[in-house]
């Protein structure tokens, strides 16, 4: 009975490590998305001072 909790616990302890890792994977995600908005929006801005575009 002993050996079933702990093979449970240890099933439980990689899922979790897991589901930490694919929010990792989807904060950073988010991350560049956020980056890449922010630089598309410098650039526009920069080409409406430039005179670039209307």
């Amino acid at each position: 009975m002993l050996r079933l909790l702990h093979e449970a616990a240890d099933i439980l302890h990689r899922y979790a490590a897991e589901l930490n890792r694919e929010w990792k994977r989807i904060g950073e995600a988010l991350g560049k998305r956020k980056l890449r908005a922010k630089n598309r929006t410098e650039a526009v801005a920069k080409a409406l001072r430039l005179g670039l575009i209307r």
